[in-house]
C-alpha cells in the first residue's frame, strides 16, 4: 500500500497458499524481424520530432543490429542442467556475474563496429 492511501476494504480473493500457480508464457521476439521492426518504428517516429537526429541514429543502429543478427543466426541459450541448478539454488539462470556468453557475440560486435560511421552519431546537446 502506498503512503497516504486507505487500506483496501475488499475481501482477499487469492489463493490461501499464496504464490503463483503458473507463470505467464514468455514469448520471445522473432530474431529475424526484431531489430528491423525497431528500426522502422524509430525511423517513422523521428520525422518532425524534437529529437529527430537521435531517433534516426538509433534507427540506423537497430538496422545494423538486424544485419548482424541475420548474419550470425541463432545463438544457443544456457543448457537445461545449468538452468535447473540455478533454479534449485534459487538463483537467476542468466545472472550477469555467472552467465558465460556464447563467444560469437564478439564476432557480431566486431561486425557492428566495422560498419559504424562515426559521422552518423548526433552531436551532444539540443537538436536544432
Amino acid at each position: 500500500m502506498r503512503q497516504g492511501e486507505v487500506a483496501p476494504q475488499g475481501k482477499w480473493t487469492g489463493s490461501p497458499q499464496g504464490g503463483v500457480k503458473a507463470p505467464d508464457a514468455l514469448i520471445l521476439p522473432d530474431p529475424a524481424t526484431r531489430f528491423a521492426r525497431t528500426a522502422a518504428r524509430l525511423d517513422s517516429l523521428s520525422a518532425g520530432h524534437s529529437m529527430e537526429a537521435w531517433l534516426r541514429f538509433m534507427a540506423r543502429l537497430a538496422a545494423a543490429q538486424h544485419i548482424v543478427a541475420d548474419a550470425m543466426g541463432p545463438v544457443a541459450g544456457p543448457d537445461r542442467e545449468a538452468v535447473e541448478q540455478a533454479v534449485e539454488a534459487r538463483l537467476p539462470p542468466l545472472a550477469a556475474d555467472r552467465h558465460g556468453r556464447d563467444p560469437s557475440w564478439r564476432d557480431g560486435w566486431v561486425q557492428r563496429l566495422d560498419g559504424a560511421d562515426d559521422r552518423a552519431i548526433p552531436a551532444p546537446g539540443l537538436n536544432r
